[in-house]
Formats: structure tokens, sequence, C-alpha cells
């Protein structure tokens, strides 16, 4: 083997210190090849990062290519060792080579043992599970990762820094008689073949970027002693790279990502502005601050610095640490309230970056087809990167309604970036839709898993829907979701098989509350299907096989249930009478409404239920003022215990005006009800009363109390009225005159 210089140049992965020290030993080397810690698959992928429009954080994605959910990332950022290594190599045209373990066989992760290297004491395996840990503890460090930034990060001498590292590394090897894990060892394998490769392919000069822990194994005395090693046949499977966008948040050290930073805004700064990390971290700090509400002035930065400064020397350090700066804003910014800190401690410390990549680099169609789409419509805006403004599209305009179609065809793709907002005052009519958007790099392994299923859109939406058709675990409420979002992508084909599984399952269901989960959806496609324009015909036979049902079934499906149930399936009632404003069914209607009158007056059905129809029958003036009056004296009388009667309240005021309560007849049939109260009862029913009064508006209180404090020689239990409207006017005057007022006399 012929005789090649070796630069071990071993790195913690994302730290900044020990990036700008190895971009000044490789300037300082200039080696002829570089070999990273990377699998063999990225290196076809490498030559993407020097292309204009890409931007860091990024990553490799490497998948199987038959079941693309078996994955793993590889993120860097600009701090990145290896990403700064690639960059140097592309930049000086030296030929960079990945010689980490082949992703194939690193897919396949069960094929390697876990268990303990044997004959080893304790001491030792604590070293191969945390090296760095072991060492923090000896130095009386708790925390590994400040041991290492304040020992190695900051060293500014990078002739020195990267020997020391390695001769730290071969002690705790030698202590650990170079044993691991078998995977770590099999990779570790790998890399020598690499290395080996590139000296008999000629290279004379061959920098090797690394974590320290492997630097070791890695020496030219090694490598020639381990010249002669084979490589056991493991399993492997068909493996693919993709370069992808990443983020600050997802760079942060937890239990999911072990290598990552605490404050990868932090080491942002500490990268790109070496000479003064520490002004241009708290100026951000403090805009932050501003953007929040607090005063933070130039001096408070200044201040800021100085105190961060102080600490850092009367601890013995040679710069300030996270521990400093959190001490420091909460001293300065926070004025000492940790509280502030914490509001705003994930933009300050871990940022809110996102790496962009350019659409070119996407080989696989679909995603070419689904950047492309998103050019053309104009949300590029809204994918890859933060956006706090919302969408607001208007469907009469075609090129509003493209997009809406566009957006309900990814989330039928359960690409979960849109979220549609409820409509503000702002929106007059049914036409308008406002989205908000939250994107995340998972959404990147999202796409390459729909990419494996076809080539279009219209291919992968079909595919999907037909697994979704077949699965055993759909449920009524999805399918409804599915419909959905189906009839507003505009592809009237998929209608059909949907409606024939939502019938089919639909004979099989009894439960009007899951059915009411399907009609929502069903019935607003009908209300509202002219307005993305498509055919309503399949999903009106499927109203008129649901709705009937969960007409019939409803009363029987009240009795005997608990309060709980009692209110959920107020809703369901709900939606069962709204449905009949969209639909043109008027003998159903009857139907329903005779129902309403039967369950309203079954003493077997729970009371909240019972007085829900009872205000449903006079909003629809099903029943008149004498047949209210002589229903509130029955659900007063004696026959019905105080708690049954409160619940009856309760359900007649629920997502109701108090209206047709507001008679003087009735307050007095309530007041004499409420005035022969036993104290004990009194106090039960009080609680829930106060909450069923408390949603009324307040004209309708004032009304109320009006009508009682007619009548001489009010009893002290009446106070429920007056609690509840002293509440309320309180609420309105802190609102409309913003300032907190004393409570009324």
């Amino acid at each position: 083997m012929s005789q090649a210089e070796i630069k071990i140049l071993g790195i913690r992965h994302h730290g900044a210190g020990s990036c700008l020290r190895m971009i000044k030993a490789l300037e300082s080397f200039q080696p002829d090849a570089i070999c990273i810690e990377l699998p063999l698959e990225t290196e076809s992928a490498l030559a993407q990062l020097s292309e204009t429009g890409n931007q860091c954080p990024l990553a490799f994605l490497l998948y199987e290519e038959a079941h693309p959910q078996n994955c793993f990332y590889l993120p860097f950022a600009d701090f990145s060792p290896e990403y700064q290594a690639i960059k140097y190599g592309i930049q000086t045209n030296v030929k960079i080579f990945a010689m980490d373990m082949p992703a194939q066989y690193a897919l396949i992760g069960s094929q390697f043992s876990q268990k303990d290297p044997k004959n080893l004491i304790a001491d030792q395996k604590n070293i191969i599970r945390d090296p760095l840990g072991y060492l923090a503890k000896l130095q009386g460090y708790k925390d590994s990762e400040i041991w290492w930034t304040q020992y190695f990060e900051q060293w500014t001498d990078h002739s020195q820094l990267f020997e020391v590292i390695q001769q730290l590394m071969i002690e705790l090897r030698s202590r650990s008689k170079d044993l691991d894990d078998e995977e770590t060892l099999v990779r570790e394998k790998f890399m020598r073949q690499r290395i080996n490769n590139c000296i008999q392919e000629g290279y004379k000069k061959i920098a090797v970027v690394c974590g320290a822990w492997h630097g070791p194994v890695l020496s030219p005395e090694y490598l020639h002693s381990k010249s002669a090693e084979k490589i056991s046949n493991y399993r492997s499977v068909k493996t693919s790279c993709a370069l992808i966008p990443w983020s600050y948040p997802r760079l942060l050290l937890n239990g999911h990502y072990t290598a990552g930073v605490k404050s990868p805004a932090w080491n942002d700064s500490l990268f790109n502005q070496p000479d003064a990390p520490l002004s241009h971290w708290l100026t951000r700090a403090a805009r932050e601050f501003r953007e929040y509400g607090y005063m933070i002035g130039t001096s408070d930065i200044i201040d800021a610095e100085n105190l961060a400064y102080q600490l850092t020397y009367l601890r013995g350090l040679v710069h300030p640490g996270i521990q400093e700066l959190e001490e420091t804003l909460i001293c300065i910014f926070g004025q000492g309230d940790p509280h502030r800190i914490q509001l705003l401690s994930e933009k300050i410390f871990v940022g809110d970056k996102i790496g962009k990549i350019t659409v070119e680099n996407h080989k696989l169609p679909f995603i070419q087809e689904f950047h492309k789409q998103l050019k053309q419509l104009n949300l590029n805006s809204y994918w890859g990167q933060e956006n706090e403004k919302a969408l607001q599209l208007d469907l009469r305009k075609p090129k509003h309604l493209e997009k809406s179609r566009f957006i309900h065809k990814t989330l039928l793709l359960q690409l979960k970036w849109g979220f549609q907002l409820n409509l503000d005052f702002s929106a007059k009519g049914n036409f308008h839709e406002h989205w908000k958007f939250e994107w995340n790099p998972e959404l990147e392994l999202r796409l390459i898993q729909l990419a494996i299923l076809g080539n279009t859109f219209h291919e992968v939406i079909l595919r999907i829907l037909n697994e979704l058709l077949l699965s055993k675990k759909t449920d009524l409420a999805m399918l409804g979701s599915v419909l959905e979002h189906a009839l507003k992508t505009g592809m009237d084909e998929v209608f059909k098989d949907i409606s024939i599984q939502l019938h089919a399952n639909c004979l099989e269901i009894e439960d009007v509350t899951e059915l009411s989960r399907l009609i929502r959806p069903l019935v607003a496609g009908i209300s509202y299907g002219n307005l993305h324009d498509y055919d309503i015909q399949h999903t009106q036979q499927l109203v008129q096989l649901i709705l009937p049902r969960m007409v019939f079934n409803f009363g029987h499906q009240c009795q005997g249930i608990q309060d709980e149930k009692a209110r959920q399936m107020c809703e369901v009632m709900l939606t069962i009478h709204s449905s009949f404003y969209h639909l043109k069914d008027e003998t159903l209607k009857q139907e329903w409404k005779e129902q309403v009158n039967r369950f309203s007056i079954d003493p077997t059905v729970h009371p909240i239920i019972r007085g829900k129809g009872i205000s449903l029958s006079m909003d629809e003036e099903w029943m008149s003022e004498k047949d209210l009056s002589d229903r509130l004296i029955m659900e007063c009388g004696d026959q019905h215990s105080p708690m049954n009667t409160a619940l009856w309240i309760e359900g007649f005021l629920l997502t109701a005006s108090a209206f047709h309560l507001n008679k003087d007849e009735m307050i007095q049939t309530l007041n004499e009800w409420l005035v022969q109260l036993t104290e004990e009862h009194f106090k039960a029913v009080l609680p829930l009363l106060r909450r069923s009064f408390s949603q009324i508006s307040y004209g309708e209180l004032v009304r109320i109390k009006r009508s009682v404090r007619k009548k001489e020689n009010t009893p002290e239990k009446i106070s429920l009225v007056d609690w509840t409207l002293r509440e309320d006017l309180l609420e309105m005057v802190r609102k409309k005159l913003n300032f907190y007022s004393s409570s009324p006399n």
C-alpha cells in the first residue's frame, strides 16, 4: 500500500466552533481527497448542494424504495462540519468520498446485534454508550454538551485542536478495548475500507471528517493493521437518496435526535458572526422581544452583553455559553422574570429558519408536478417556509377555485399542511375559504411516499382512494371527509366508488352519533356544490339513505344516557335539524317534527335532550307560548328532581337565547321553583344554573332581573341572576372601556 498523509478531523456534529476550526484545518492541509462520515448513497447528491437556490438547513433523506416509510434523515446547517467540508471540496475541486456504511444495510438495523460487548466492566460500557458524557463527568460536568462546548467548541487554535481530540479518543477507546455495538464496528470497517481505496487510487493527502469517537480507528496505523479485514455479507434493500429542506427546530437536541444542539440560533451566530456572535444574537433576541411588545432599547443590548461577559469571566470561561445567555436574558430583557423568557425561548434559542431547495433537484415526476402546480398557483410561499398570513379565496374567481381544488387534493393525499379557518365577519357569503398553512420537513417524506405510487396527481389520488376503500379500518367520519375533499377537487369519477362504500358501511351502523359525523359534509356538499362545480347526485343518494335513519332512531338512543352523552346528542339533534335548511324534503321534515314533539315529552329521555327539543320546537313555532308555559310548570313540578329540572333548563338554553323564557309568567315559574328549593338542593344545582345562564345575552339578563325585582320580598336565593348579571356587566366594562372596574353595587 502506497504511503499517504491522512489528517483526522474529529468533529462534533453541528458544532459551530469545530466547524470553523475544520475549515481552517482544510485550508492549511490542502487535501486532494476528503472522506466524510456519510452513507455511500449520498455521493450522488453532493453536487446538488452547490446549486444556487439551495439554502440550509437541509437534510439527506435515505429511504427504502419499496417502502419509503423505512428511512432516516441526515440533517445539516451552515454550521455543520460535514456540510462545510462538502462545500470546501466542491469549491476547490477536491474529490469527496462518502465513507460510512451504505444505507442499504443500515435500513435493516435489526440484523445488527444490540447487546453490550462482553467481558467489559460498567466503566468501560459507559465509555462506549456516551464517551463525551464520560469525560464530562470526570471533569465534574453533568451536561456533556456544555463540557464539549467549553473545552473544544471555543478552542481557537485549529492546528492543535484536532490532535488533542484524537489523543483523548485514543485513550478512551483503549480503555474500552476498541469495542462497541456491532453496527458501529461494521460502520467503521466500511470507513476504513473507503479510506484504503482512496490510498490505492493514488490520493496523497486525505482529510477524514468524522465524529470524534471514530477518529482513533481511522488513523494510518490502525488502517495498516486492519488492511486485510473482510466485511461480512449483510442483508440489504434497494435504497434512494433525496435532498430535502430541514428546519432549526428539528436540529434541536432531544430524545428523538441525540446528535442535535441545544441552540441552533446561537450556533448560527457563532458560525456566521465569529467576531461578534454575542452582539449578533442579542440584537436578534431584542427584535423578537420588541415584536412581542416588550420595550428593549440599544442600552439594554449593551447591558446584556456586558453582563454575559462578566458572568463568563467570573466562571473562568473563555466565551459565554447557553447558561450565561439564559441568565443574561432573564436579568436584563426579562427584568428578572423568567416567564418572559420562556414565552420567547423557542424563537430566541432555537430559531425558525427553514431550508430551501430548487425544484430541479426533485427527480420523481410526481414531486416535479407538485412543485410546478405550487408555482403556477402562486402557493410557493406557503410551502417549505414560515408564512403567518392566511390565504383568502373567493370561489367565484376561476383562479381561486383552482387553488382551492389543489389544496383539497393535497389534503386528500394526506399532506397535512393546510387548515381551513372559520370565516370571519369580513366574508360575505358561502363562497369564501380561508386557509392557514403549517409546513414541516416530514411532509417532504410524504411527497416521496406518494411519488412511489404514481407519476401524476390523478393517478396517485385514485390509488390512495382505492386502498382506503378496501381498508376495513376506515370509519364513516374518515370516508365522509374523503368524500368532501374529493368533491371539492372536481374529480367526479371517484364519487361512485366512494358512495358505494359509504352505502355499504351505513347499512351496518345504527349509532346516530357516528352517522352525524358523515351527514355534515354530505349536506354541505349538496348546499355548496355549485360553488365547487361538481355533481351532487351521489351525495343526495347518500343523504336520502342516512338522514331518515337518524330521524327515526334519535329519540330511542337518548334514553338512559349520561349527562355528557346527552350533550353530544344535542349536537347530533342540531345537525339533523340544520340539514332541513339545505334539503327540500317536506315529508321527512314533518316526520322529524313529530319525533321532536314525541321525545320532548318522553320522561325516559334525558332532560337535557327534552329541554333542547322544546327550545327547538319554539324556534320553529311548532308549539305555542301556552304550551311552553305548561311544559315548564310540569318540568318544575315535584315529579322531577331539582337536578333533572336544572338539566332541562341547560338543554333549553344550550346554543340558544333565553327569548322564549323571557316572559313574566315563565320567569315567575322559574323563580318560584328556585325559591322553594332546600338549601342542599340549591347548592347542588347552582353551578349548573350559573353555567346555563352565563351564555345568554346581557340584554336578556337585564330583562329577567327587572321581572324578578318586580316581586316584593324576593328571597336571597335569587342572587343566581344577580351573580350572572354582575359577571356579564363586568366583562362588558372591561372590553368596552379597557379598564378594570370594581364590582357594581
